[in-house]
């Protein structure tokens, strides 16, 4: 369980799709440029935030390959991690995901980490698509 699980309520069951959100509101959640309050959560805040969870997946699970998309290809402190190009947002914003709760059982991570780069690099396109 996350920090971010503790301080929300989801607006979702396991198993339920997440939204695909916009590529820029994502980007201002990860940067801290929207500020986000528990009485403001609605589905679309759930999804934003949901969604920049997947951002610190690939960064735990993959930081190597992360850091081929900051804007000096390094991966070596916070304020770098900040610094991430617009194909991570748009990645991560539209890849499809499915909702992991706590306690259920489910893929972890709920998206191919090798695919995301891909797709970051230009190289493949969702599955189906």
């Amino acid at each position: 369980m996350t920090d971010i699980d503790v301080v929300f309520e989801w607006d979702f069951n396991p198993g339920d799709p997440i939204p695909e959100v916009d590529p820029e509101e994502l980007k201002s959640v990860w940067t801290g440029a929207m500020r986000v309050s528990k009485e403001e959560t609605n589905r679309n805040t759930d999804a934003l935030m949901y969604r920049a969870k997947v951002i610190w997946i690939v960064w735990k699970m993959a930081p190597v390959k992360l850091a081929k998309f900051t804007k000096d290809g390094q991966l070596q402190n916070l304020q770098q991690l900040l610094d991430l190009q617009d194909c991570v947002f748009r990645t991560a914003a539209k890849i499809p995901l499915k909702f992991m709760a706590v306690g259920h059982e489910t893929q972890i991570p709920p998206f191919d980490v090798d695919e995301f780069v891909q797709i970051c690099g230009g190289n493949q396109t969702f599955r189906g698509q």
